[in-house]
């Protein structure tokens, strides 16, 4: 059996760049999928989730290559 990493709000915010209250709402609203663990009920998000959100939220990254000036 492996386990799932999981993720806090704030991690995954800043992974994907938006902001807390708005990955928050996300949730609240069932966009986002989340789950509770502990007993106090912490909010943690799957990292499929995040792999999700990343692929589609994240900026593709440009590498340019250089060329030389005559």
């Amino acid at each position: 059996m492996t386990t799932e990493r999981l993720y806090s709000i704030s991690e995954v915010a800043i992974r994907i760049g938006v902001s807390y209250e708005t990955l928050r709402r996300w949730i609240e609203k069932g966009a986002v999928e989340a789950v509770r663990v502990g007993p106090d009920g912490t909010i943690r998000i799957p990292e499929r989730t995040l792999q999700t959100l990343i692929n589609i939220y994240s900026p593709p990254t440009f590498r340019t290559s250089r060329t030389s000036r005559d």
